[in-house]
């Protein structure tokens, strides 16, 4: 929270409170009415507390792939727009992908269990010739035990088959699951802010670049104790980034902090400030207007 204060007071904070009595004049300030920043030559409005608040990114994550290997490839580069989801770098997997395709072979293969399901079909046919002609006493109960065995063996060589394919899908599964842990895939959508490695090094789980969520934004604040009654989260305020062009924007009151820093007697509040067209750069100083 100090380091938070630090920036915020560096840029400018304070609360300033303007009292209009009468109509503003033609090049008077800006103020809050509805919950929308009066623009100049408005009439007179009540008194208004103006914060000072910092735009930062809703998260800033450090991606890392999972194993162990040499980058093969790195998709993006810094600043562009990725999404959740999307494939950002990977290592080297030429044996990987070896390891599927022979997996998927093995799983596609039907031929054993094709040849044991026949011979099952030519061992039962075997055992009821041999019932029928045991009934009429035609041959020994020895053949007839030898008829049923055969096809008992017959039917477990079936079932070996069976669960001999079986496990060969999940053998498929187990390298396609390997060969994806050797990707690089966004966590959230947002932008590169960093690339930390470079095509050819070797990388052992570690960080190979850094991301930021601007949409939302998240807007810090740093508040008297005086108004810590004022911010209910899910209420609207305004917040002006210092870029003039840019104007100002509804922000929601997402969390404010139920312990206060007693040696500055502050606390903080975050809101969550939408940035569907990231039209709103991260790290801007701003103001937020409160009636």
């Amino acid at each position: 929270m100090n380091s938070l204060l630090n920036k915020v007071i560096t840029c400018g904070f304070g609360i300033v409170f303007f009292l209009a009595e009468q109509s503003l004049a033609a090049d008077g300030s800006a103020g809050v009415t509805d919950g929308t920043v009066t623009k100049p030559n408005s009439p007179s409005v009540e008194a208004i507390a103006v914060l000072g608040c910092l735009i930062e990114p809703r998260t800033t994550t450090e991606l890392s792939v999972s194993a162990r290997g040499n980058l093969g490839e790195i998709m993006i580069k810094r600043g562009d727009i990725v999404g959740k989801g999307d494939v950002l770098a990977r290592l080297e997997t030429s044996v990987e992908e070896l390891n599927v395709k022979l997996a998927r072979l093995r799983a596609e293969m039907n031929m054993e269990m094709e040849t044991q399901q026949a011979r099952l079909e030519l061992a039962e046919h075997g055992r009821r010739r041999a019932s029928n002609l045991a009934e009429k006493n035609l041959i020994s109960t020895e053949k007839l035990d030898e008829a049923i065995t055969q096809a008992t063996i017959a039917r477990l060589e079936v079932l070996t088959a069976k669960e001999r394919h079986a496990q060969a899908q999940i053998e498929l599964q187990l390298a396609r699951a390997v060969l994806k842990r050797r990707y690089i895939y966004s966590a959230v959508n947002g932008v590169v802010v960093e690339l930390l490695k470079e095509v050819g090094e070797f990388v052992d789980e570690e960080a190979v670049l850094k991301l930021a969520e601007i949409d939302p934004l998240r807007v810090d604040i740093i508040a008297p104790v005086t108004m810590f009654n004022y911010f209910k989260p899910g209420m609207t305020l305004n917040v002006a980034p210092e870029l003039e062009e840019l104007g100002s924007y509804p922000a929601l009151v997402d969390v404010v902090d139920r312990v206060v820093d007693p040696a500055s007697g502050t606390f903080r509040v975050s809101l969550e400030l939408p940035n569907p067209d990231h039209s709103i750069p991260a790290g801007l100083n701003c103001q937020l207007f409160v009636q």
